[in-house]
């Protein structure tokens, strides 16, 4: 016993199965993560090493080198780019593509960076790892305000920032164009000359009485008292009473030397504006395996309720919103796998005729949902190329339908019996089916296990493709047979037949002549043929 004719004995659980299946493809479709394309892995991470004032070449001789020596010691890193400016060394460091698990080469490059920092010259600030390149803002938003002072807006994107944490899938929210705040002493350098100090003598004494010193433990006999000693400055007017200490003895408060006051970074290290006004950006993105369509819709309700709550003179405006853009291009591509289905389907009609063009048409939205069914188990995202690849992967999956559709058509207008020709179909068949299914899947294989960065777009696409024709093989060889048994009519008397072929068999009879013809003409003519077939080849070559 074959699979078709299992299958034609247990159709009741075939076709309970099959509808099972296209429904849980249906609410696949709706239920899995949507993005515009496929995921890249950024295979890039940033060293960043500053030491204020040192110049270009120390930097490059007593900071880049270092750290590229040890870092090239990982097997896994490709390549090392590095930048020695005046006080900041920048090393780029890249990742061999058939690498895909980074965590564990991350935390061995931070043991190397950790292990080379003690052999940096004194005063090197900690260099700084960055590996994060990846995330992608969602939504951006942007908070502008009229006549508030830059505390204030900070002071209100924080709030808004710590409400957007709270959305479920939230990963991170940058704040950008946030100008740092700063205290400024205005000192003049007469006052300074007067009083026997340099610039950089009066930075140290401030800097050295606004740290932690270690605490302790006093003693006393049957109680232990823990000390806490603290350096930190907390107001403007502390820092003003600091006394500073003068080279010829005695001591003066700094606010006596100069005038103190805040204000902020400037120039502004990164600014941001937004329809020509200085504004903070809210740049969010979202944990990996979520929906961009629902968390994009969840943000956008969440910004909805903090505009209402804030300040009269505050405006929130979202800036980008990445769910259009994956709308447009899930559902654009939606459209065009439809578009394609109805053409399919009304082409096999008309060649195969009514009654086998359904059952052969039936086929398609079945192995389609299949496949969506298949990769909403696997988590697949749905994106452009997964679904591109349904339009691509329509006109090879009705080749399995067609062929067994006709060979037990042709066996039940020789003779056979409906379970002579599901028996010989199925049999004869399975096979050959497989192995040119098989062929088809291996030449999209190359696409799945290239080890390149655009091999990780492709692998959706031989994936998707896989799943397709060997469900459509599967399909083909258990429903397809259990209908063509169930409705294909058996022929009458063959001069009936004869008598009035179907509308399909006159068109081909008519095609398969007009083809006749022209190859008769060719070969009759072989000569200027072979020469108007050559001319665009030496065209192209001369």
């Amino acid at each position: 016993m074959n699979l078709s004719q299992l299958a034609h004995r247990r159709r009741p659980v075939l076709y309970l199965a099959t509808l099972v299946a296209m429904l849980y493809g249906i609410f696949s479709y709706f239920a899995m993560p949507a993005r515009e394309d496929p995921e890249i892995t950024i295979r890039e991470a940033l060293v960043t090493t500053a030491y204020p004032g040192l110049p270009a070449e120390q930097v490059e001789q007593n900071i880049s080198k270092p750290l590229e020596e040890s870092i090239r010691t990982i097997g896994e890193v490709e390549r090392i780019r590095s930048t020695s400016m005046r006080g900041r060394s920048i090393l780029h460091v890249e990742i061999k593509d058939r690498y895909f698990n980074l965590d564990q080469i991350w935390d061995e490059l931070r043991k190397k960076v950790e292990a080379t920092t003690p052999q940096l010259p004194e005063g090197t600030q900690d260099p700084v790892i960055n590996d994060d390149f990846g995330d992608v803002a969602v939504v951006t938003a942007a908070l502008t305000a009229d006549d508030f002072p830059q505390a204030d807006q900070q002071e209100i994107a924080e709030h808004i920032r710590a409400a957007l944490y709270g959305v479920e899938g939230t990963k991170k929210v940058e704040l950008l164009g946030v100008q740092e705040q700063r205290i400024f002493i205005d000192v003049g350098e007469a006052r300074l000359a007067e009083l026997g100090l340099s610039p950089s003598e009066l930075a140290g004494q401030i800097q050295s009485r606004n740290i932690y010193p270690p605490g302790g433990i006093m003693d006393s006999g049957e109680q232990r008292l823990a000390l806490e000693v603290t350096g930190e400055f907390e107001s403007l007017d502390a820092l003003g009473d600091t006394e500073i200490r003068l080279p010829e003895g005695g001591t003066l408060r700094l606010r006596d030397i100069g005038e103190l006051y805040r204000g902020y970074e400037d120039p502004a290290d990164r600014t941001a504006y937004f329809n020509g006004k200085p504004a903070i950006v809210f740049a969010i993105s979202m944990l990996d395996g979520e929906s961009v369509l629902d968390y994009g819709h969840a943000i956008e309700s969440r910004l909805d309720e903090l505009r209402d709550t804030l300040p009269a003179g505050y405006s929130l405006d979202i800036m980008t919103f990445q769910p259009e853009q994956v709308a447009n291009a899930v559902y654009g591509v939606t459209s065009s796998v439809m578009q394609t289905l109805v053409i399919v389907l009304a082409v096999v009609v008309l060649f195969l005729g009514l009654r086998t063009g359904l059952i052969v048409g039936s086929i398609i939205p079945a192995v389609m949902l299949v496949t969506l069914a298949i990769m909403g188990l696997t988590e697949m995202t749905l994106q452009r190329a997964s679904l591109a690849t349904l339009v691509i992967a329509l006109g090879l999956l009705v080749d399995n339908a067609i062929v067994i559709a006709e060979d037990f058509k042709t066996r039940l207008e020789g003779g056979a019996t409906r379970d002579q020709a599901l028996a010989e179909t199925g049999g004869e068949l399975a096979m050959p089916l497989f192995s040119s299914t098989l062929t088809t899947i291996l030449v999209f294989l190359p696409l799945m296990l290239a080890e390149h960065v655009a091999g990780e777009y492709t692998r959706s696409i031989s994936i998707v493709i896989a799943i397709t024709l060997l469900s459509s093989w599967f399909l083909s060889l258990t429903v397809t047979p259990a209908l063509c048994h169930r409705f294909l009519k058996a022929p009458t008397t063959p001069r009936e037949d004869a008598a009035s072929p179907p509308l399909s068999d006159r068109l081909f009879r008519w095609m398969s002549g007009r083809y006749a013809w022209l190859l008769r003409r060719m070969l009759h003519h072989r000569t200027i043929f072979l020469i108007i077939m050559g001319w665009p080849w030496w065209a192209a070559w001369g």
